[in-house]
Parts: structure tokens; C-alpha cells; sequence
């Protein structure tokens, strides 16, 4: 049951966002008073705290900001296993992965970064998964290679990070 508040909090957020797109008048805040007494509202903060990593790392993963994209990991070490980096998977401090996507960037231009809002899971022991498709052309080469992606991610205090990032075979 929780899992479904969480759910429906992250696809307000998403309407909320695409309603301000059209409607700056229009807040996430009015959306969940419109929705009053369907979850509580620290359920619904937290899925907009979820939804906002989620953005900024597809954020990141568009425009190929490394720096972005640091800003969403553990403090920790995060496993890391991508098609694109070959044979190297394995644990990483944030700074190793920073450095590892500012060169993946750097030689490559992405295309698109694509997540289905629904199919965001969070779990009762404070952790989410979400799969997203990353698309990018290797520069100098003209085709199109997609990653299939699963994320995990950790709640923290305020936030939600990034403590896996793995390539899923498809």
C-alpha cells in the first residue's frame, strides 16, 4: 500500500511539473490539496524529493554534466557497470564516477535518457529502482547505441541518491 502512495506522489510530481510548463500558476502543492486525504504529506514529499533526483539525473545523462551528475551519488562508494566502459564494473567513489562519465561524455553525444515515472520502485527499506534507456552516438561514428540502464537509489536524510548504476541486457 505504501509503495502505491509513493507511486502516485512521483506521478504528481510529473504532472505538476509538465503543468507548470503550461500553467506557472500551477504548483505540485495545489495538486496534492486537490488530492487531500489520499496519502500523507510526507509520503508525498518524499516521492517529490524522489522525483526531482530522477530528473536531475536524466538532467544530467541529456546534457552530459558530470558535475550534475556527481551531485546525485552516495557519498559512498557506487557500483558502477556499463556497456560503454567495457570489463570495468565495480565499486567507485564519487569522484572515480565523475571522472568516468566526463569522459564518457566527452566521447559521446546523447540522444535521449528515457525513465517510465510508473515503473519507479521504492521499497520499504528506504530504497527506489528505476530502469531508464540511454541513447547516445560515439562521436565520429554514426550510429545510434542504447544502454539499458537500472538505477538504485538510497534515501538519505533530505534527498535521494544514486548508489548503483548498472547495464541491463535486454
Amino acid at each position: 500500500m505504501g509503495r502505491l502512495w509513493v507511486l502516485l506522489g512521483v506521478g504528481l510530481t510529473l504532472l505538476a511539473n509538465e503543468a507548470q510548463a503550461q500553467n506557472p500558476a500551477t504548483s505540485l502543492q495545489h495538486l496534492i490539496s486537490a488530492k487531500k486525504g489520499e496519502a500523507p504529506p510526507e509520503r508525498n514529499e518524499d516521492a517529490e524529493f524522489l522525483g526531482k533526483t530522477i530528473d536531475r539525473v536524466g538532467r544530467a545523462f541529456e546534457v552530459g554534466d558530470a558535475d550534475a551528475l556527481e551531485d546525485c551519488l552516495v557519498s559512498r562508494k557506487v557500483y558502477l557497470s556499463l556497456r560503454s566502459r567495457g570489463d570495468e564494473a565495480g565499486y567507485y567513489g564519487r569522484s572515480q564516477v565523475k571522472f568516468m562519465f566526463a569522459k564518457l561524455f566527452r566521447e559521446r553525444k546523447t540522444d535521449s535518457f528515457v525513465y517510465d515515472p510508473v515503473d519507479v520502485e521504492v521499497s520499504g527499506d528506504g530504497t527506489a529502482h528505476f530502469r531508464a534507456d540511454w541513447s547516445y552516438m560515439v562521436l565520429d561514428e554514426d550510429d545510434v547505441v542504447t544502454e539499458h540502464l537500472r538505477f538504485r537509489l538510497e534515501r538519505t536524510k533530505d534527498d535521494w541518491r544514486i548508489s548503483e548504476i548498472r547495464a541491463q541486457s535486454h
